[in-house]
């Protein structure tokens, strides 16, 4: 029996295996999973997690991946004390100097200096303090 094509499903199984991908990345996001991995664990190629994530948020999986581990540095960076060796633990990477790297390439700057760069923007989803309300 032959099926037709309908764009609609298609649009659907592509975004919902895009957002499986989001949520695998978050749940491995210490293990520096690579892109094969997480293809084998939501049980489809490579070439199929490619395309599906490309299209839904137009950069390579490997892409998103960096993305979502600059998020959480960023956020570790302005939101905690902790040191940029252990962010870089926290974040699965085996060497802080590696760490750093990944960090500059991505940032322009090194974790250090974007912390201090940073440190006294508020950002726009954080609310505001106590005595500032009504």
């Amino acid at each position: 029996m032959m099926r037709e094509h309908d764009p609609e499903r298609a649009g659907a199984t592509t975004g919902n295996l895009a957002q499986r991908f989001r949520v695998e990345i978050d749940l491995r996001l210490r293990d520096q999973p690579t892109v094969a991995e997480i293809a084998d664990a939501l049980g489809v190629t490579r070439d199929r997690l490619n395309r599906a994530v490309f299209r839904a948020f137009d950069m390579t999986p490997k892409q998103l991946i960096h993305s979502r581990q600059m998020a959480e540095a960023r956020r570790l960076l302005l939101d905690t004390a902790l040191q940029t060796d252990e962010i870089s633990v926290l974040l699965g990477f085996s060497d802080p100097a590696y760490f750093n790297r990944f960090f500059r390439q991505r940032a322009g700057l090194p974790p250090g200096r974007f912390r201090k760069a940073n440190k006294d923007v508020r950002r726009p989803d954080e609310p505001g303090s106590f005595a500032s309300w009504p």
